[in-house]
């Protein structure tokens, strides 16, 4: 058998007129039913929003994950009497875990063009950090390498942006532009990573009747390394 324990805390307050603050903690662990099935996972998250005035929001959110587990490759079939005797039975990789550190950081904005609710504006950049780190045995020593700890890094930065508007009170239109870039350095296991994803995105939206909603959009899509 196998016992996991889940906990998520979170406290949301307004400190100031206008402004909330946003805490909170997520915690998941467990020793799993066989040898090096173990997970430990944990993030802190907090997010400031400000409403400057009734017509405008902005927000900046960050999330530090702390993400580990135990990577068994299974059960060792021709080394265990029983594969389903989790006290007696071999794993694959007894040795073979890994522990990521995160760091997400998001910043985004909402805006009414108008003093109704007909055209809305928004827009958000992010930033992603990760921090891989591999603990292996000597079952994994390849190319020369006999490194226990392999690490790598990676990082993603983003920008969207959309805007919608409602032509009339059965037609409603979409469009915005996304851009992403993705980097991570080469390692003995994995390639270097530098490349771009840009798009372009409407949908238009009609509803003719209370029971008919008729959809159309296009995505346009372009990636460089």
């Amino acid at each position: 058998s196998s016992d996991v324990c889940s906990s998520d805390l979170f406290l949301s307050q307004n400190i100031a007129p206008n402004t909330n603050l946003t805490l909170g903690f997520k915690r998941q662990a467990g020793d799993g039913r066989f040898d090096n099935q173990w997970l430990d996972a944990w993030n802190v998250r907090g997010r400031v929003r400000w409403m400057p005035n009734a017509r405008t929001t902005l927000s900046l959110s960050e999330i530090f994950s702390n993400h580990g587990t135990g990577l068994n490759d299974g059960v060792d079939t021709s080394g265990s009497v029983n594969i389903n005797d989790e006290v007696n039975a071999s794993v694959r990789l007894p040795d073979y875990n890994e522990r990521v550190y995160r760091h997400d950081l998001t910043a985004s904005a909402s805006l009414h063009l108008a003093d109704s609710s007909l055209s809305l504006l928004q827009g958000s950049a992010y930033f992603s950090h990760a921090d891989w780190n591999l603990s292996r045995g000597t079952e994994l020593f390849a190319l020369g390498d006999s490194s226990r700890q392999v690490r790598r890094i990676s990082s993603a930065y983003g920008l969207t942006v959309r805007w919608e508007h409602d032509i009339s009170n059965d037609v409603r239109l979409l469009g915005g532009i996304d851009y992403e870039l993705r980097q991570a350095e080469r390692t003995l296991y994995n390639i270097r990573v530098d490349e771009t994803r840009a798009a372009v995105f409407a949908l238009a939206t009609w509803h003719p009747s209370s029971w008919v909603t008729v959809r159309g959009g296009m995505r346009g899509l372009n990636r460089g390394d």
